[in-house]
Order: C-alpha cells, then structure tokens, then sequence
C-alpha cells in the first residue's frame, strides 16, 4: 500500500483481502526462490573503487569521469554486476564514457589488456548499459 501511495498518490489503496495476502505471499515464495538460485551470495562488489583507480591510472579528465561515474551508477538497472567482475564492469564504463564524450581514454591502443580485461567482454556491457537507456525512452515514449 505505501508503494501504490507513492506511485499513484490520491488514488484509494487497495484494501488487505485475501487476494492480498495471497499476492503477498507469493511475493516472498518468489524471493526466497531467487534467493537459493543466488546461493544467498548476496554481496556485489561496486565497480566504482576500480573506475576512481583507471581514471587517476589513464589520467582521465574529469568531463570523461564524470560521465563513466554516471554510466556506472546506470549500470546497476541491470545484472551487469552479477555476470562480470567489477573490473570489467569499470573499464567498460569509462570505455563508453570515452565514446560518449568523445574523448580519448588513453594514447595507448587497447589499454584495457592492461587490467586484464577482454574487449568481447567491454562490447557486451557496453550493450547492456545502453539497453538501459534504450529501456527507460521506452517507458517514457
């Protein structure tokens, strides 16, 4: 009832019924659920200590931190953080970032071997993030 409030303000909450007690309930089946598919390993190590140690590294300027920092912060819409490590997650970021600003990441080619990351794996989070994007004009438009 406190969410449909926020969401739909003055609109009449839905009354506590059965159908609510059966939703609710089905609600934390689901949970628990996803919680034994992910092994109760609920701690996720933030990409953003990585991302703050590239930039400082590579000598990024900050318009390029400050985007990388905000497609970071994006990235979180999705499961990025459950399929790479926070490594991979950060140099991609400040890849995009590189695009997005149109700046140079560094002079060297492909700086990010540097990290130990691979370039397929930058490409696919690259995807995801924009995927978010292209997901919020959807429900916006």
């Amino acid at each position: 009832n406190v969410v449909h409030r926020v969401v739909f303000g003055q609109e009449r909450a839905h009354e506590v019924s059965r159908d609510y007690w059966k939703w609710k309930d089905r609600l934390v089946e689901c949970e628990h659920i996803l919680l034994r598919v992910l092994g109760f390993q609920m701690h996720v190590i933030h990409p953003h200590q990585y991302f703050l140690y590239l930039v400082r590294e590579l000598e990024g300027s900050e318009a390029l931190a400050s985007a990388g920092w905000a497609l970071l912060n994006d990235s979180f819409r999705c499961t990025l953080t459950l399929q790479y490590n926070p490594e991979s997650i950060a140099c991609a970021a400040l890849y995009l970032a590189g695009e997005v600003t149109s700046q140079q990441v560094s002079r060297e080619g492909e700086w990010w071997t540097r990290f130990g990351v691979h370039k397929a794996d930058i490409e696919d989070i690259c995807h995801q993030i924009l995927d978010v994007y292209d997901q919020s004009s959807d429900e916006i438009g």
